[in-house]
């Protein structure tokens, strides 16, 4: 037989049940809320760190060009230089050479 203490009973286990489950979720709410702000936290460090990145590579290719030119520029020189005194020192040897008939 169902008696009123055995209702009474029975429903008082089920809203403490409830209560229990009900305090899992929104501890479990909560989490989900600071994961989420840590996520977007952190999604917008990583987007300003990318602008910075961009703007510093920007920055130093920029630099980098004229440096890469004035290279080729000066070993360009380097090679005339080069070829002109193995040329002078062709012409000294030629001469060395004639030097030998005095």
């Amino acid at each position: 037989m169902i008696t009123a203490d055995g209702l009474v009973t029975t429903a008082t286990a089920a809203v403490t049940t409830a209560t229990s489950g009900l305090t899992v979720a929104t501890a479990a709410e909560t989490t989900a809320t600071t994961n989420k702000t840590t996520a977007q936290t952190q999604l917008t460090q990583a987007t300003t760190d990318k602008a910075r990145g961009t703007a510093l590579m920007a920055t130093l290719t920029a630099e980098l060009l004229p440096l890469t030119d004035d290279v080729v520029v000066k070993k360009y020189l380097k090679k005339v230089q080069d070829d002109a005194k193995v040329t002078q020192e062709a012409a000294k040897t030629a001469a060395d050479l004639n030097l030998t008939d005095l």
